[in-house]
C-alpha cells in the first residue's frame, strides 16, 4: 500500500497506490488511486476515478465515475456509469454506455448500447447496435 486511507487488500500481491476506501480481493491486482473502487478479478487494474468495479479477470478501468468491467479482458476507459459486460469488450468513455457483446466496442456518446459480438459503435445519443460484426458511426436514436 502506497498511501491514502481506509483501504482493504485480501488477494495475493494486491497493490493500492493511494486514494480513499479502495478494496482488492483478486490476486495480482492494482488500484493506482481514486476512491471507493473495488477489484474482485485477478490481474485487474483501476487507474483512478471513483466507484470503479473490476469483476472479471484481466479487466481495466481507466478512471471516471461508477464504471464497471465485468467479464474477462473488459475495459472502461473513463466516463460515467459505463459497463463493459462482454468478454474483451471496451467502453471508451461517454455516459451510461453498455457494451454487452464479446470483443465489442462502444467509443463514447451518451446511452449507447452494443449487444452484438465484434460490434463497434462510435458515439452519438441513445444508439443501439445489436448485430454481430455490425458498425455504426454515431447519430441519434438509431437501431
Amino acid at each position: 500500500m502506497g498511501g491514502g486511507r481506509a483501504h482493504y487488500i485480501e488477494g495475493t500481491a494486491g497493490t493500492i497506490g493511494g486514494g480513499v476506501r479502495n478494496s482488492i480481493t483478486g490476486s495480482y491486482s492494482t488500484i493506482v488511486g481514486g476512491s471507493r473502487s473495488t477489484v474482485t478479478g485477478s490481474y485487474a487494474a483501476v487507474t483512478g476515478g471513483e466507484y470503479g468495479t473490476c469483476i472479471g479477470d484481466y479487466t481495466t478501468i481507466g478512471g471516471g465515475d461508477s464504471n464497471s468491467a465485468e467479464d474477462a479482458y473488459a475495459t472502461c476507459l473513463g466516463g460515467k456509469g459505463n459497463r463493459a459486460k462482454g468478454v474483451g469488450s471496451t467502453v471508451g468513455g461517454g455516459q451510461s454506455g453498455i457494451c454487452n457483446g464479446d470483443y465489442a466496442a462502444c467509443l463514447g456518446g451518451r446511452e449507447p448500447y452494443v449487444l452484438g459480438d465484434y460490434g463497434s459503435l462510435r458515439g452519438g445519443f441513445k444508439n443501439d447496435l445489436e448485430g454481430d460484426y455490425a458498425a455504426m458511426g454515431g447519430g441519434r436514436e438509431n437501431w
